[in-house]
């Protein structure tokens, strides 16, 4: 139950931001997360439906590729300076 609700944080902090590149993919892996938590409460077996466990752990790989985006951003590279020829 733990990392249901975990992962029902993630994306309800995943979709208050509006500003980031991935708030579809962020959208979508939080609907997919409610449909397999309603899934997995409709069956009330968790540990045999591999699509609850898929869809939950889906929320947390959009976090990865926003925090990879994020630090992508931040990194500004300078062009070297060109040697001046006289």
């Amino acid at each position: 139950m733990f990392l249901f609700g975990a992962a029902l944080r993630e994306a309800f902090l995943q979709l208050r931001d509006k500003t980031s590149p991935y708030s579809m993919l962020s959208q979508i892996a939080a609907a997919l997360l409610l449909i397999g938590i309603v899934n997995a409460m409709n069956t009330g077996d968790i540990n045999s439906d591999r699509s609850t466990w898929l869809f939950v752990s889906l929320v947390f790989v959009v976090r990865a590729l926003r925090s990879r985006a994020a630090t992508k951003k931040a990194v500004v590279l300078r062009p070297s300076p060109q040697p001046v020829l006289a």
